[in-house]
């Protein structure tokens, strides 16, 4: 809870509330003001709400790519904003299911999916907390190692297992760097899922197809895909502890 009420946490709701502001306003305003044209069998829905569905998918473009560069750098600072995603996805998720079935109707009630997905991805998130320390504290070595690396250059006859013995650290760093950033928008593609309208088998495809990457990536963040390839299967059990509910 620290973490919702630190300056971070404040900027983060901030802009999260400011972000489903205006696409909930423009939800409301798009349902009662839907421009129609029509000529004999064809309909052409004038649809306000198309310019923003595509700036969406281009911010999490450039969230894959800037998670993947700045985690290194920026590690704690992304755990904390994770964690206070953890904790206000769900509200937001179910309020911009009320306010859209309210602009559209009951039959947007298939977006429960995205309510019901964010609360698990949040969960998962919430249960990486103390991973996550961890999973900073070693991405901050990627690009030294990176760096090491590079100058050390291929391995020579007999020096294989000293080369492989810093390429391996490195590449399980990267793992949870991928999981981290994977964890992390799986969760907002699913509080944010209301900007598109989808039937109830696309709302169902979309929502587990982000769960199922939301639950690896906590894998992967937290060291579990890791410890699944040494065998380590102490650790994972602990980890899958940690976030099983019951």
């Amino acid at each position: 809870m620290s973490d919702l009420f630190s300056l971070k946490g404040l900027i983060t709701i901030t802009v999260s509330s400011l972000i489903s502001i205006k696409t909930l306003r423009l939800n409301v305003k798009v349902s009662r003001d839907i421009n129609v044209q029509g000529s004999g069998n064809i309909v052409i829905v004038n649809n306000a709400l198309a310019p923003i569905q595509k700036s969406f998918k281009l911010l999490w473009q450039m969230l894959v790519l800037l998670i993947a560069f700045t985690y290194p750098i920026l590690g704690p600072l992304y755990n904390s904003v994770l964690q206070t995603f953890a904790l206000i996805g769900v509200p937001i998720a179910f309020i911009s299911l009320i306010v859209t079935m309210r602009a559209y109707g009951a039959y947007r009630i298939w977006d429960v999916f995205y309510v019901l997905g964010a609360a698990i991805a949040c969960w998962l998130a919430y249960s990486a907390n103390l991973y996550l320390v961890n999973t900073a504290a070693n991405a901050s070595q990627i690009y030294p190692m990176a760096k090491s690396l590079l100058g050390y250059g291929l391995p020579i006859a007999g020096q294989w297992s000293t080369w492989l013995g810093v390429v391996l650290p490195l590449a399980y760093r990267i793992l949870t760097v991928v999981g981290f950033a994977a964890l992390f928008l799986s969760l907002l593609y699913l509080v944010f899922a209301y900007l598109t309208e989808r039937n109830f088998d696309g709302a169902a495809r979309f929502s587990l197809h982000y769960l199922i990457m939301s639950t690896v990536g906590f894998l992967a963040a937290c060291d579990g895909l890791t410890a699944l390839m040494v065998r380590d299967f102490a650790y994972l059990g602990r980890l899958i502890g940690t976030a099983w509910p019951f």
